[in-house]
């Protein structure tokens, strides 16, 4: 019986030993988080994909791929370095609790973190606190805990297939002249102009080229909040119709005195997008031959 009361206390240890050094966490093993931060608060869970939830659990949007994928590999690839002094009452940055999607905690993190250097403070479930971060990262990780909704708002705004497209218009406000139709006509495709004549010199074989060209997932570079565009900001307006009758459209507008970036309103979002993320589309006439 000694023997046996020895084994637990023993392992008892062990385990506390393990799991206040113990920071890794792998995204399959989690169904939902929770980030506390300066005061702000969300809850982040799954089911097919990462959403934003509600206090209830219930989704409010998906979650940006991107923010999500950075998050889990920084908690797959963190790593104790060392010992640190920082009291447990000195404060921390950010807690994330991660959960099964149950609801049972797997482990409670609390990171600070340390000015000037890609490394952290970290505790786990209340243990010690070291000095932690991850190898190779030349920023600080702690940009991946954000508690504010918008960070992890889905950037997606658009996914081209160039076989689902029945039809794509860019309007060109600069330069009216510019703007260009494209659209299914029996199995092929035509293009117009701003006037709705068929614009001459530019073959099946040059729209399918385009096309071809434009496929792929458009981001936004971020979301801004109450910004108001006049007429004369207009550049372009987007619009994509796909086979099955789904429509988006996107209006681009210029950002004064940046010309690497543009705003845009989708819907009810307006947000900044880069340039050059869609040169391939907002091209003139020339561009589709």
């Amino acid at each position: 019986m000694r023997n046996f009361s020895l084994l637990i206390l023993t392992f008892f240890v062990l385990i506390s030993c393990s799991d206040e050094t113990d920071f890794q966490v792998f995204e399959n093993e989690v169904g939902q988080v929770e980030i506390v931060d300066n005061g702000n608060k969300i809850r982040l869970a799954r089911d097919t994909a990462w959403y934003v939830a509600d206090a209830d659990g219930k989704r409010l949007y998906s979650c940006d791929e991107y923010k999500i994928s950075a998050f889990f590999n920084v908690l797959r690839d963190i790593q104790v370095m060392g010992l640190s002094n920082h009291s447990q009452d000195g404060g921390f940055d950010a807690e994330i609790v991660l959960m099964k999607e149950s609801g049972r905690k797997i482990k409670n993190l609390r990171l600070k973190a340390v000015a000037g250097s890609p490394q952290m403070i970290g505790s786990v479930n209340g243990g010690k606190c070291y000095v932690v971060g991850v190898p190779g990262l030349n920023v600080n990780p702690i940009v991946s805990f954000s508690a504010l909704a918008d960070y992890w708002k889905d950037l997606s705004l658009l996914e081209l297939t160039p076989y689902n497209i029945s039809k794509i218009s860019v309007e060109n406000f600069a330069d009216p002249a510019q703007s260009f139709f494209i659209s299914t006509v029996a199995d092929g495709f035509e293009i117009r102009g701003a006037d709705g004549n068929i614009i001459p010199g530019i073959d099946e074989q040059s729209i399918r080229r385009y096309l071809g060209s434009i496929a792929g997932k458009y981001r936004a570079a971020q979301y801004v909040d109450d910004q108001h565009f006049a007429p004369a900001d207009s550049l372009f307006r987007l619009s994509v119709r796909t086979r099955i009758g789904d429509e988006e459209t996107i209006v681009f507008y210029k950002k004064e005195g940046d010309f690497n970036q543009m705003f845009f309103r989708k819907g009810v979002e307006q947000g900044l997008a880069k340039y050059y993320d869609f040169d391939k589309i907002l091209v003139e006439v020339e561009g589709v031959k």
